[in-house]
Parts: C-alpha cells; sequence; structure tokens
C-alpha cells in the first residue's frame, strides 16, 4: 500500500474508520455463532429432543437480526467514507489539472485527465477502504472459524490447513500479468475518451465533412482493440478462477472423503459435519477475499501511479508574494526564445510597445502569433529571454494579479453552462443599466431583450444556443466590464459580419486611447487602422510598422494579404 496515499486521504478518517471497523468486528463474531447453533439444531432434531430446539433456533433469529442490522450500517458507512476519500482525491487531482503549467498540460489527452479524475480516484478509494475494513474482518473471521473447526473436527481441520496455502498460488502466478493486463486497458481507455470527447465536440464538422463513415470505421477499429485487451484480461482471470476452482473442488472431494470415514466410526455428528462445512465456507472466503485484495491493490498500484504522476505536476502560483501590477503601459519583448513538441516557434523575438494604443501582430498560419500573447499572460513560459510589463520583469509581478489586469479574447471564447449575466460578469454585481450599455455598443441589446429570460438566460454548455458571432460579442462585453488596461485579442472579429465588425473595430480604437490592445487577425480589415503592426515570421518581427507603410516595403507583408483583405 502506498505510504503517501494512506497518510494524506485514509489518515485524517482514522476515527470514521475506526468506528466502522468496531462494526465490521462485532458483526463478523456475531455471524460466526450462527454456524455453530444450527449444526446444534441438526443434532437436537436427529436425537428426537425437541424440548431445546425451539431456544436454540429464536437465539439464531436473534443473532441473524443483529447481523443483519449491522451489515447494513456496515454498508452505509464503507460506502460513505469510501466517497468522502474518493473525493478528497478528485479534488486535489482537479486542483492540480487547474493549475498546472500550460506546457505540461498540453502534453496529456482530455479522455485521459477524465479517466484519471473519475476512474483512477474511485479505484483507490474503493480498493483501499475495501482491504482496510476488509482485512479486520478476515482475521476475526480467520480466528472465529478456525477455533469453532478444531473444535468440532480436529481431523478436518488439518486436511483444510493442507489445502490452504494452494488457494493463492495461481493468483501469485499470474499477478503480473494481470496488473500488465490493467495498464494496457487504462492506457487504452485514455485514448478512447479522447477520441470520444473529440468527437462530441466536433459533431458538427463531422456531419458538414460527411466522415460519418470515416469515423464508424475508427470506433470499429477501437471498440476491436477493446475486445483484444478485454479478451486478454477475461483470459488471465478464468486462468486464476479456474485455478481456485480446482483446488476447491479437489479439497471438497478430500473434506467429503474424510468426513464419511469420521461419521461412520462415530467420531463426528452429521449437525457438527454441517457446521464445520460453514466454518470452512468462512474461511474460504476469507481467502477468496484476500486473493481479491491482492487482484484489486495490483490494479490499484497502476491507478496511483497514474494519479501520482499528474499529483507530482508543478503548478502555477496564482497567489505568491511578488509585487503587484498597476497600470499596464508598456511592454517588452527581449531576446525571447520558444518551443515544443521539438520544434521551435519563437527564436530571439524582440518586440517593444511603450504607450497606449491599438497594434496588430500578423503572419503566417502557425508562426507563433498566439503564442506570444500566451507568454504575456504566463499561460506559457520562455525557454530564454525576458518581458517586461512597466520596464519590470514580468516574473516579479504576483501572477494571479497580473491576470487580472489583462483581458485575454479567444478566438473560441470561454463561456460557461451559465447564465448570460454571469458569462459577462463571471459573478461581479453589476446593475443591469451598466450591462444594457454595453450591450447596447455590441448590437447585443436587441438580441438578449427577445429572450426569454433576459440576461439570467442559460447559453448551454460552451454558448451551445448562441451564434459564433454572438460569443464573440459576449467575450468583448466581458473584457469592457473587467476595464483593464490590457486587452490580447487574438481573432476576434473572425465570426463578426462588416457591419459590427466596423462598429467594433471604432469601439477598440476609441478604447486604445488609454488603453494597449493587441490584435491578431487575418482580416485586414481588422488591423489595418492599428498604430502599429508587428510582422512575425521564422519566430522573429522582421518588420514593423502601419499598414500603409508595410505594405510600400514588404513582400511578405503584400503576399500575406491579397486583394480582398484576407490572408493567403
Amino acid at each position: 500500500m502506498n505510504k503517501k496515499i494512506i497518510k494524506e486521504y485514509f489518515a485524517p478518517k482514522k476515527y470514521a474508520l475506526l468506528r466502522l471497523s468496531s462494526l465490521i468486528l462485532f458483526g463478523t463474531v456475531v455471524g460466526s455463532i450462527t454456524p455453530y447453533l444450527f449444526g446444534k439444531v441438526i443434532d437436537l432434531i436427529v436425537s428426537g429432543n425437541g424440548s431445546k430446539i425451539f431456544g436454540v433456533m429464536l437465539i439464531m433469529l436473534m443473532l441473524e437480526i443483529i447481523s443483519s442490522v449491522l451489515s447494513s450500517a456496515e454498508n452505509y458507512f464503507g460506502s460513505k467514507i469510501t466517497l468522502e476519500i474518493s473525493n478528497s482525491i478528485k479534488k486535489d487531482l482537479l486542483n492540480r489539472i487547474v493549475c498546472m503549467d500550460m506546457c505540461r498540460l498540453d502534453t496529456y489527452l482530455k479522455g485521459e485527465l477524465i479517466n484519471r479524475l473519475e476512474g483512477d480516484a474511485s479505484s483507490i478509494s474503493s480498493a483501499y477502504i475495501q482491504f482496510i475494513t476488509g482485512i479486520l474482518q478476515i482475521v476475526v473471521s480467520v480466528i472465529v472459524s478456525l477455533y469453532f473447526a478444531i473444535l468440532l473436527s480436529r481431523e478436518l481441520t488439518i486436511v483444510f490447513i493442507f489445502f490452504f496455502p494452494l488457494l493463492y498460488a495461481g493468483t501469485m502466478v499470474l499477478k503480473k500479468k494481470y496488473q500488465h493486463s490493467i495498464e494496457k486497458t487504462k492506457n487504452f481507455t485514455d485514448k478512447y475518451l479522447g477520441i470520444i470527447n473529440e468527437l462530441f465536440n466536433n459533431l458538427d464538422g463531422v456531419k458538414s465533412c460527411v466522415l460519418e463513415s470515416v469515423i464508424h470505421k475508427k470506433m470499429n477499429w477501437m471498440f476491436c482493440e477493446n475486445e483484444k485487451l478485454s479478451k486478454r484480461y477475461y483470459l488471465i482471470q478464468g486462468q486464476m478462477n479456474f485455478n481456485q476452482n480446482l483446488i476447491n473442488a479437489i479439497f471438497d472431494f478430500t473434506i467429503i472423503c474424510v468426513a464419511g470415514i469420521l461419521i461412520s466410526h462415530g467420531q463426528l455428528s452429521i449437525g457438527n459435519y454441517v457446521s464445520f462445512n460453514q466454518y470452512i465456507s468462512n474461511l474460504i472466503r476469507s481467502a477468496s477475499q484476500v486473493i481479491g485484495f491482492v487482484i484489486g491493490l495490483t490494479a490499484c498500484n497502476v491507478s496511483i501511479e497514474r494519479i501520482k504522476e499528474i499529483l507530482n505536476e508543478p503548478i502555477e502560483e496564482i497567489e505568491e508574494k511578488n509585487e503587484h501590477v498597476e497600470v499596464i503601459n508598456s511592454i517588452k519583448f527581449e531576446s525571447i526564445y520558444f518551443g515544443y513538441n521539438n520544434r521551435q516557434i519563437l527564436k530571439n523575438l524582440n518586440l517593444s510597445i511603450s504607450k497606449a494604443g491599438m497594434y496588430a501582430i500578423v503572419g503566417r498560419n502557425g508562426c507563433g502569433k498566439s503564442t506570444l500573447i500566451k507568454l504575456i499572460l504566463k499561460l506559457y513560459r520562455q525557454e530564454r529571454g525576458n518581458i517586461y510589463i512597466n520596464d519590470k520583469n514580468v516574473e516579479r509581478f504576483c501572477l494571479g494579479d497580473l491576470r487580472k489586469h489583462i483581458s485575454y479574447i479567444a478566438k473560441e471564447p470561454f463561456l460557461l453552462n451559465e447564465t448570460i449575466r454571469y458569462n459577462m460578469t463571471l459573478g461581479k454585481n453589476i446593475d443591469d443599466s451598466k450591462l444594457n450599455e454595453i450591450c447596447e455598443r455590441l448590437d447585443l441589446l436587441d438580441f438578449i431583450s427577445n429572450l426569454s429570460g433576459k440576461y439570467d438566460e442559460v447559453i448551454g454548455e460552451n454558448g451551445l444556443v448562441l451564434s459564433s458571432g454572438t460569443k464573440q460579442k459576449l467575450a468583448i462585453a466581458r473584457a469592457l466590464l473587467q476595464d483593464t488596461s490590457l486587452w490580447l485579442c487574438d481573432e476576434i472579429t473572425s465570426d463578426l459580419d462588416g457591419k459590427v465588425e466596423n462598429k467594433i473595430i471604432n469601439l477598440i480604437r476609441e478604447l486604445a486611447k488609454h488603453k494597449i490592445i493587441i490584435l491578431i487577425s487575418h482580416k485586414l480589415s481588422t488591423i489595418e487602422k492599428s498604430d502599429s503592426i508587428f510582422l512575425l515570421d521564422n519566430g522573429k518581427i522582421i518588420d514593423f510598422g502601419t499598414n500603409e507603410e508595410l505594405f510600400k516595403r514588404c513582400k511578405l507583408y503584400q503576399q500575406i494579404f491579397d486583394s480582398s483583405g484576407l490572408t493567403c
């Protein structure tokens, strides 16, 4: 068992586990008396001593009722503790995922993270609770059952002790194969959940590109792979079950033969034999539970390693005690290098913005424009070089505070399955008059007024009920309400028509009189009025100037924008 997992998640529940163990202890002792009394009832019936039968049976009934009550209590408290510990693991895991450095986060599939969060956390909690509580139950059951078994028949007990170790043999031989099978199955499940997540996020694209047959073939392959892994898993389980059942069958045959000899010689009564069988069944069941624990902990070790990998990932320190940010009035990139997946994106990049204004970054697809603004947000960390805000190294600033002073508007806006109000305000208390003013400026007010819930209309997962243009407007409205001094805008007008685009660009130009607004866009109509346009190519800023200046002197700029004003 993993000491760190025990210390962090199970030790805080020690008193609850102690109470649960007490219930199990009492319930096991009570349940272990019943088989002995049952044998006595049979012997009383055989001997014709009917006067004592009713009293013994009444005691048995009371013990059965007490045992049932205790069993129900055990199940309730056991499930409760398992859920609480599972949720504790999930909370820590989710917190680590949310706070993980973006470069590390990008190395995991979404399906893999979901599987580790939901599947592995629950597996660890269940396996450990079953082991902790089960071991106590097994120890008590074995002691009591062995006591009564020896009391009833020493000869049969010796036979049992001879066979007992053999019950473990098959499982221990196949343990490594079983663990390897579990690892392969979990890794496959990560990929499968990733593909399902990708599919559900892109159903419109699949349909519009008539890819149903391609998806069908891909999923058929996945299901075939799943069948292969499952068959391997079931085969190993079957081998373990066969070994155990074979030994049980040989043991049963031997016990019956020995018991027959003892009964025929008057050394064992029928009632005692029946009682002995029940106690031996308890012992065999205990052995099976131990085997189950071995198997469960083997699978659990795989889950623990997967959980530990996430929990050991470095996280961003949002609230570290660094300098706080004032109004952002300058940005400077100095000799910046950045790359990932063995690809160098930025190479010795230099860029400087020293006053409020509207600025644009342009370049070919994949040249690193979006990466550049994510470096300002510290979503990514440069390999070399320095970034300065207000002439101070960005590393000196409190990360959470820095991000609160920046409005980041992505091409695919960040929207929650909440109300329009919440998505605009992010929970801040802002009155409707202010919201109306903002929405009027963005041509959103008429749309919202026609909704049955107005600002309290729930927009669905990722803004499911909204058009792409409306999503972009909502993201811009949120930025207006945040009123930060730096805006980072990535393709924010890509889904807006010409009239609305012009209105928003004019609004941004007005805001840029007292803010730094950086635009990334493939539409010339969005960036042509910028105070300065930076041309990014081969990891560097190779030129900058106004739209007119770049068109006059820069061939690459001319090539990027065709006569229609869109990128080539």
